[in-house]
């Protein structure tokens, strides 16, 4: 990998399950490979994004900002 391009992917599920964890790891991996970009993933249960403190630090309120829903 010769790009300096990262890419955070953060999402959360109902399902947070460990294979459901490898499926969208290895998604993202492969995406990054394809397109010369790192894709790191960051996964949260839909409690701990919504009711835990980590919902004041500046990596989820950027998230909240800017990222895209899908």
């Amino acid at each position: 990998l010769r790009s300096n391009r990262i890419w955070t992917f953060a999402w959360c599920s109902k399902r947070l399950t460990r294979q459901f964890e490898k499926t969208i790891s290895h998604i993202a991996w492969q995406i990054g490979f394809e397109h010369d970009v790192l894709m790191n993933t960051v996964k949260y249960s839909r409690q701990q994004f919504e009711d835990s403190p980590r919902t004041v630090s500046p990596f989820i309120q950027t998230i909240l900002r800017e990222a895209i829903a899908a």
